[in-house]
């Protein structure tokens, strides 16, 4: 799920991508581990949101880390925030500061908050102070000269011009390994998607918009088709 936050007038807001679904053995592709962790590997900064209510908050913490560094190596040392959630209940706010200081042990730095998302209490701080963490790292990566967002550039393959390649060349595929899924293949859909900044909300309509004017979205939506699939 991608969304903006919008953090009044002077910011241009804040874009963010939803990831609910990584468990244990995401790296292996335990449950939809591999389609999640592909969208997680385009984000900038990393902000992960721990369940105060669990039974092991930090234990969660270090296997989703765990599950981050498995997949990708590089996944695993992005930039993170750390958000412990449901300080409202009386048995996470007794033991809040002891959970925010084993957080900040496991995570290896201080970018460790609490929040309670029911209440919103330091909600609008965390996105706030968040706003600022990106900026930061974004131009402390440009100055690096490491800023490649997602290798777009040097993903696509600028040798072969958009019009060299038929639009209407396209294949919906499944792989048996990965059932319920489906995989759009074609030269000219795939550059479009390599050129497509995933991270701004106009740009993923402007794709979608391309996939229904090539015939796309409708075989995707035809009866008896892909109705309900992971794409």
């Amino acid at each position: 799920n991608l969304g903006v936050c919008d953090l009044g007038e002077e910011s241009s807001g804040l874009v963010l991508c939803d990831i609910p679904g990584l468990i244990e053995g995401a790296a292996q592709g335990t449950g939809l581990g591999f389609s999640f962790l592909r969208h997680v590997q385009r984000c900038k900064v990393l902000l992960h949101v721990v369940d105060g209510t669990s039974e092991d908050p930090v234990g969660d913490f270090n296997i989703l880390n765990k599950e981050l560094a498995m997949y990708d190596d590089k996944l695993g040392k992005k930039p993170q925030v750390v958000v412990l959630n449901k300080c409202d209940v009386s048995e996470v706010k007794e033991q809040q500061e002891e959970l925010v200081d084993k957080l900040r042990l496991a995570a290896g730095h201080s970018r460790v908050m609490t929040i309670s998302a029911a209440t919103t209490e330091n909600v609008q701080e965390l996105m706030g102070r968040l706003k600022k963490f990106v900026d930061a790292e974004k131009k402390k990566a440009m100055e690096e000269d490491l800023f490649d967002d997602d290798a777009l550039v040097a993903e696509v393959d600028f040798s072969k011009a958009a019009l060299d390649s038929d639009s209407d060349d396209f294949e919906i595929i499944s792989d048996p390994a990965y059932p319920g899924q489906w995989r759009v293949k074609g030269e000219y859909i795939e550059q479009i998607a390599k050129m497509t900044h995933w991270e701004y909300p106009e740009a993923v309509e402007r794709f979608g918009r391309q996939l229904k004017a090539l015939g796309i979205e409708e075989e995707l939506s035809a009866p008896g088709g892909f109705g309900g699939g992971f794409v």
